[in-house]
């Protein structure tokens, strides 16, 4: 699971939410029973899909489920049809039936013709398939293997591909992925067929926030299960909330918008409107760096100095419930990156290393239901958030955190290549937790401008 999917949780929440991220979730017989006796439940359905299963309505709502990963392929793709059929027994039992599935493999024919048109035909529909690599009496031979689905709601096809990888990772990496979001896969599919309407995603253009074309790939997921449209504030009054006719207060125009990574300051005006959007009940995902870090100086001096970025809604942020602090965490927990060691005859000595500033943070999984079977998520040069201000109908949660062998450095943070040196003892301080890097705020919020006077 990934940022979109956060966006996707907030959508199905019922509550105001404001989510601030800094830097850049035993089958018995045949009854289908389950038991989960692991420490993060990830073999449970979260609450989020029991409800939407115990809404399906009889005749019209009702869902199939068509997957198509059936046949005789390597193991690693027979545990992911397993895991399936597992929550495909679970789905159906919560929705007293109302989810019905078959398995369908698509070779059973053994004709090449026929196997040839249904493949085409699924491609069509827009599924698509792995190439396989197996040995056969001493010669590499290929298959086709489906691992995808095609769910059916009120008569309308919803393709669903559980290998979605674009990286080349190993295959059972992959497979192990695919199988920790098998409950998000389907559930995300059956909620597109049983919804109204496509919610409505805003991307805050302006203020140095991210340019399309740096969001591409980020709006284009979204754009799968939402409608994505670029915004402009400037100082518009009816840049995020619409009067309607009936309605004593202004509307949001858009279900979620998203601030990611301004590095101008926002007028009070701007910062008037964004806190009547979401007085107004409209949800936020900010994205932000609250230190500057030049990229460019550590490629070609070595290091640089971060120092801190103030873009006035740090106060803000603080009045909802989030302190964003002026630091770098350094964790132990991290990603690698591609030096060079030294010299190694006429050649670059290009080794990996621990790179400290690039944090590979963990959720915690029975924190909220956005974090369910979440894959660890990769941070550059971040800094920690602290929830504050807890007050009654507020509730702050922490989603990803890093690991305890971690130390935060308050701005200015010198950022250089000489950080690998330091040796794993560096972070043996004891701590018992990590430092927050994404918290979600929920509940009934106090307007930032409600004591004060005059125009903002």
């Amino acid at each position: 699971m990934n940022a979109v999917q956060f966006i996707q949780g907030l959508n199905r929440g019922g509550w105001r939410s404001a989510l601030i991220a800094v830097g850049l979730l035993v089958t018995i017989g045949q009854w289908g029973w389950r038991f989960d006796v692991t420490e993060d439940r990830r073999h449970s359905l979260t609450d989020a899909t029991e409800s939407m299963l115990q809404s399906i309505e009889a005749g019209e709502d009702e869902v199939l489920v068509r997957c198509y990963l059936e046949g005789n392929f390597p193991a690693r793709y027979r545990r992911l049809s397993e895991e399936i059929k597992s929550k495909l027994r679970t789905f159906a039992k919560q929705s007293g039936g109302k989810v019905r599935w078959d398995f369908i493999d698509v070779a059973a024919s053994g004709d090449e013709k026929t196997i040839g048109e249904t493949e085409l035909a699924l491609y069509k529909q827009g599924l698509r398939f792995t190439r396989v690599a197996y040995r056969e009496n001493g010669i590499t031979a290929f298959q086709n293997v489906w691992p995808c689905a095609m769910v059916t709601v009120q008569g309308v096809d919803y393709p669903v591909q559980f290998l979605r990888s674009e990286t080349m990772e190993p295959d059972e990496v992959m497979v192990q992925n695919a199988i920790n979001q098998v409950e998000f896969t389907l559930g995300q599919a059956i909620r597109l067929g049983m919804r109204q309407r496509r919610p409505v995603v805003g991307i805050l253009q302006g203020h140095g926030c991210w340019k399309p074309a740096e969001t591409a790939d980020f709006t284009n997921t979204l754009a799968e299960t939402s409608d994505v449209v670029d915004v402009q504030l400037d100082g518009s009054v009816d840049a995020l909330c619409e009067k309607i006719e009936g309605r004593p207060l202004r509307q949001p125009k858009f279900d979620a918008l998203i601030v990611a990574g301004p590095d101008s300051a926002f007028s009070e005006r701007d910062k008037l409107l964004l806190d009547q959007y979401l007085m107004n009940g409209g949800r936020m995902l900010w994205l932000m760096d609250p230190l500057v870090t030049n990229r460019d100086s550590i490629a070609s001096q070595q290091f640089t100095m971060a120092t801190t970025r103030d873009i006035g809604v740090f106060d803000l942020l603080f009045h909802y419930g989030a302190r964003l602090n002026r630091n770098m965490v350094l964790d132990a927990q991290c990603a690698p990156i591609m030096l060079n060691a030294g010299p190694m005859g006429d050649h670059r000595n290009m080794q990996m290393f621990s790179w400290y500033f690039a944090p590979v943070a963990l959720s915690t999984p029975d924190a909220h239901p956005i974090c369910a079977n979440l894959d660890p998520v990769h941070f550059d040069f971040a800094g920690s958030i602290d929830p504050v201000n807890a007050r009654e109908g507020m509730d702050a949660t922490v989603l990803l955190t890093t690991s305890p062998r971690s130390l935060a450095y308050n701005a200015p943070v010198r950022v250089g290549a000489s950080v690998v040196e330091l040796p794993p003892e560096h972070f043996e301080t004891g701590r018992t937790e990590g430092y927050p890097l994404a918290v979600l705020l929920e509940g009934q919020f106090d307007s930032f401008y409600a004591l004060r006077l005059g125009e903002a």
